[in-house]
């Protein structure tokens, strides 16, 4: 987890809170914290930083992620030829994305961010499962948005990975995980169908 960064809405005004922290005894990374769909009172005393992110005006809280550092990009080329990630965690019964930068191709930041769910089920609640996402069901956003145009993802400019939950419940979370790869999903299907 080192280089990895936590952040909730209260940066910007919200109450949420989040952390990412190493689990000794599983050998996880566990992401946890709790969700509030409230905002924070105005307070008079905030310092400079505060404010400038509160002028953003949050309308909706809700929110907490955490994303890896970046990739760097002798990494990011072995990966060209896989399809899909596979993420072995074991969740509770929330419902969290998976976020993809990849180096920046359609926008004028440096990097584009890809969305997609992390499809757990009600009953994988509590249990280790691994969970395989084609690269081509993640979405292409931008500040919040899904847009129009929707290129697939090239793996080989994969510069972070990260998690997150904003399903509008306030209250507590946890997604413990245990290993994040990419693959060739029909062979992920395949040697599943063997176990």
């Amino acid at each position: 987890v080192l280089g990895w960064h936590a952040e909730s809405d209260a940066r910007y005004g919200g109450r949420s809170l989040c952390s990412f922290k190493h689990r000794s005894d599983s050998k996880a990374a566990l992401f946890s914290g709790s969700l509030d769909t409230g905002l924070a009172d105005d307070d008079d005393d905030n310092d400079e930083e505060e404010e400038q992110d509160n002028n953003r005006q949050l309308v909706l809280s809700g929110f907490a992620g955490v994303r890896s550092p970046n990739l760097e990009n002798d990494v990011s080329l072995e990966l060209k030829d896989y399809d899909a990630i596979v993420l072995r965690v074991l969740p509770d019964d929330r419902r969290y994305f998976v976020s993809l930068k990849t180096r920046g191709e359609l926008h004028s930041n440096e990097e584009d961010l890809y969305q997609g769910l992390l499809p757990t089920k009600q009953e994988h609640a509590g249990s280790l499962v691994d969970v395989c996402i084609p690269l081509k069901s993640f979405f292409l956003t931008w500040k919040g948005s899904v847009q129009q145009n929707q290129p697939l993802i090239n793996p080989a400019n994969l510069t972070s990975i990260g998690f997150g939950l904003a399903d509008r419940e306030s209250g507590a979370f946890q997604l413990e995980v245990h290993s994040i790869s990419l693959c060739d999903r029909e062979q992920f299907q395949e040697e599943q169908a063997r176990t």
